[in-house]
């Protein structure tokens, strides 16, 4: 519990500090999550299909076109996220937890500053807004993500055929307990 509340804290702060470079990296990542999945599986689907059906290559042709541009597009939209919106996002954010950490230093007893264990921890501090914040953001940023993809593949297993999906989930839960069982082996 304690764990999610400070990672709450912090998307909080960060989306205080920086709403756009929140908002930015959720929607970029989440964008190339559903991409890799959209042409790992529904491109994939279409173009065997067509082939299937004894289509030509001028029926293929739009759909990895279209993909094509869709991708240029979007790494395009990225790269000037990138190089415009996201370092300056990083600036108030860091600026934003030193400021706290900077107003929390204020309210310190002076008699702690001859204390050679708090600026241990002042360091460590310091090192968390620069560092720790971002990577824990990451990894926010990465489950939305993934679970968009997840949610994804999931809808294209169930347009094929809902069976299918019964089966990955009997085949991922005797691979979960495959592995439950080599590790109490290895014991």
């Amino acid at each position: 519990y304690s764990v999610l509340s400070n990672y709450w804290y912090i998307l909080k702060k960060m989306f205080l500090f920086s709403n756009t470079k929140v908002l930015g990296d959720i929607l970029f990542r989440t964008s190339e999550f559903f991409l890799e999945s959209f042409s790992g599986l529904w491109l994939l689907y279409k173009v065997v299909n067509i082939i299937e059906n004894h289509g030509t290559i001028s029926d293929v042709l739009p759909w990895i076109l279209g993909t094509a541009i869709i991708y240029a597009i979007y790494f395009a939209l990225r790269k000037i996220y990138e190089c415009i919106i996201k370092d300056c996002g990083n600036i108030d954010i860091q600026r934003g937890f030193e400021t706290i950490l900077f107003n929390k230093l204020a309210e310190i007893d002076i008699i702690n500053f001859d204390n050679p264990n708090f600026y241990a921890e002042y360091n460590k501090s310091i090192f968390c807004t620069q560092k720790v914040v971002f990577q824990i953001f990451s990894g926010i940023v990465n489950l939305i993500a993934f679970s968009i993809m997840l949610l994804n593949t999931i809808v294209f297993i169930c347009t094929l055929d809902a069976w299918l999906l019964l089966f990955c989930l009997f085949s991922v839960s005797i691979y979960r307990l495959g592995k439950q069982y080599g590790e109490l082996r290895a014991l």
